[in-house]
């Protein structure tokens, strides 16, 4: 089996896939240019992405309302475009790549929430905003998917949804490549090895091809960790301290009510 590791956020993720499976996450170092690798670290200060905040600014208190009504709409939009782009993705051999891009973009927007407020923005024109996302786009050296995907979300005002549409593609993308994912919580920072142990045990479970591991830390489990999977987290394994004190807890109330 194979581990290798993305960044959607600043924890790191962990993905584990069965021999022969194709790959859930592609290793962002062996996977992104040197464009994106500096988009990731320095947009906030690069041209595009200091006209960007600047502009979003200036604009975020006079947007707040129509920024409001146009991320109101109905949850099959976003799933439709998501679902779009992972067709014609897979189409084009591209999933991998653009699905990278997706991550990329999406943790830059979880930086700067008021990015999503100025695309919103109706009074900005839609030439403004496509020349910041062309600027964006190179200098992410983001797929040609990608790029077309963005300036097709924007010519037909569904920029604004660009976050929930992110979060669509990536339920869409685990589906089609069979990945699981879960959430670790553990009183520290495990190390790799730990953490690959733990996936491989998951999709042992589950039987997924692919396991999508998103570590956190909880200084209050006290010790060990705890990982939810499944629809809605409905999945539970608790090797917790805290988890195991809050059963003998729960027994020893038990027992005093019995007697």
């Amino acid at each position: 089996m194979a581990a290798t590791f993305s960044t959607r956020t600043a924890a790191p993720v962990m993905s584990v896939r069965a021999a022969g499976a194709r790959r859930c996450t592609t290793s962002k170092a062996a996977q992104q240019t040197p464009a994106k690798t500096a988009f990731r670290a320095t947009l906030r200060g690069g041209a595009a992405g200091a006209r960007l905040a600047a502009a979003a600014a200036v604009t975020s208190g006079r947007a707040n309302v129509a920024v409001r009504a146009a991320t109101t709409m109905k949850g099959d939009v976003q799933s439709s475009y998501a679902g779009a782009l992972v067709e014609t993705c897979q189409a084009g051999n591209a999933l991998e790549e653009v699905h990278a891009d997706m991550e990329t973009l999406g943790a830059y927007l979880e930086a700067n929430p008021a990015v999503i407020t100025f695309l919103s923005n109706p009074c900005i024109a839609e030439t403004k905003k496509k020349e910041i996302l062309d600027s964006l786009s190179k200098e992410a050296s983001f797929h040609k998917f990608t790029s077309s995907f963005l300036l097709l979300l924007n010519s037909k005002g569904r920029i604004g949804l660009l976050e929930s549409i992110i979060e669509e593609f990536e339920a869409a993308y685990c589906s089609v490549t069979d990945t699981e994912i879960a959430t670790l919580t553990s009183a520290y920072k495990l190390e790799n090895e730990q953490q690959f142990l733990i996936a491989k045990k998951i999709q042992e479970l589950t039987g997924a091809k692919n396991i999508k591991l998103k570590p956190q830390v909880d200084e209050g489990l006290l010790g060990g960790f705890v990982v939810t999977y499944g629809k809605d987290g409905s999945g539970l394994i608790d090797m917790s301290v805290k988890g195991a004190l809050d059963k003998i807890s729960l027994d020893v109330q038990n027992m005093a009510t019995v007697a």
